[in-house]
């Protein structure tokens, strides 16, 4: 007859594998501890507390603690050299990441989610020649797959050979991923980014990022992607981000057309010193006149943002809490005197070199240090 602590330790590791497969990821790191105190060789215990770390809060000692001790356990089981390569990509370790993913397939080479994480680190460090090969290779074992699918058109939109995407070929290519699984949260997000990063319609993008939120709420970068598109649309915002939202656009367009009309690069090369000029003097007036107000802009609004993304703002208190026109006459009174500082501090006589730094410049750390004082206190998380 089994004792009593037999029976409580056999209720404890019933109660985590229901805790695994429902994915309470806060529970699992509260349960674990007490499992492995009575059998510190668990690998299942360490490799599912190495993942819920990872999944709350990107607890990297932690994670990177039970990892290694599930990768000591077994060593010739492929999830644990999965897990320590999640690890390494969330510490920006990709070549480590990529040795553990080779390691994971040794011992299964025909698992596709091991090959399309293997393709996503080869996206991310700019193989996409071996990121193409790992797509295919994950397609061979799982056809018709909308992750994968996404993947593919992920790593052909960034390709550098005439086999890359033009932009609505990629949302065309991830709409054929979402035929698969209609319900794919992350397929809509890179919908909504092409959209806004390639071609500037926050309208659009702002509809995949909704429809992505409302499917995965708990996923941040899906409710920051719905904020930057409703930023995108704000017509403020339009104004004093041109410049850089230009050049961005400018960028992605180059890009596109030295993969693909490299022939149409050679033609603009005489007029690049004039497209040069024009991208670093826009560049330069935004960072100088008008990245400052655009900040100040966003702090100020920032709870009609939230409340368009469907949100709470944790800023309601101090500024906050006034008439959203009150807030915007407070910046319209704000920004002539910003800009005024600015220019006086860049065109002064150098007679008065010294009392320009110390009134302009002094003026300008002064607003800056009380923009960041005011958002620690509404916000101090």
């Amino acid at each position: 007859m089994a004792s009593d602590a037999e029976v409580f330790s056999d209720k404890l590791e019933r109660m985590f594998a229901h805790l695994v497969e429902a994915e309470q990821w806060e529970r699992i790191l509260e349960l674990g501890p007490q499992l492995l105190s009575n059998d510190p060789e668990n690998w299942f215990v360490h490799a599912m507390m190495a993942q819920a770390a990872l999944e709350v809060d990107e607890k990297l000692k932690q994670a990177r603690l039970h990892g290694n001790a599930a990768l000591r356990i077994e060593p010739e089981e492929s999830f644990s050299h999965l897990l320590m390569a999640r690890i390494h990509r969330k510490a920006n370790r990709l070549l480590d990441a990529k040795r553990s993913l080779l390691e994971a397939l040794k011992f299964e080479p025909e698992d596709a989610d091991l090959w399309q994480e293997f393709g996503w680190n080869c996206y991310q460090r700019g193989d996409f020649i071996t990121a193409r090969e790992a797509v295919k290779q994950a397609r061979s074992f799982k056809p018709n797959d909308s992750s994968i699918e996404n993947l593919a058109t992920a790593v052909a939109g960034l390709a550098d050979d005439e086999s890359r995407l033009d932009v609505y070929d990629q949302i065309e290519g991830y709409e054929r991923a979402l035929r698969h699984d209609p319900e794919d949260a992350t397929v809509m997000h890179n919908i909504g980014q092409v959209y806004l990063q390639d071609l500037d319609d926050g309208k659009n993008a702002e509809e995949w990022f909704r429809k992505a939120a409302q499917i995965d709420p708990n996923q941040p970068q899906f409710r920051e992607g719905l904020i930057a598109a409703i930023r995108r649309r704000d017509p403020i915002l339009r104004v004093l981000n041109f410049p850089w939202n230009w050049s961005k656009r400018a960028f992605r367009v180059g890009e596109r057309w030295q993969a693909k009309k490299r022939w149409l690069i050679i033609l603009l090369i005489p007029l690049s010193p004039i497209i040069g000029a024009l991208l670093i003097s826009g560049l330069a007036i935004w960072a100088v006149f008008l990245f400052g107000p655009a900040k100040l802009y966003e702090w100020l609004t920032v709870t009609e943002a939230m409340k368009k993304a469907g949100g709470v703002s944790s800023y309601n208190r101090g500024i906050h809490r006034l008439p959203f026109l009150l807030r915007l006459l407070i910046f319209l009174s704000i920004v002539p005197v910003f800009i005024g500082a600015v220019g006086w501090f860049f065109t002064a006589p150098a007679a008065k070199a010294d009392h320009d730094i110390i009134i302009g410049g002094g003026s300008i750390v002064a607003m800056a240090f009380g923009i960041w004082w005011s958002a620690k206190r509404q916000n101090p998380s």
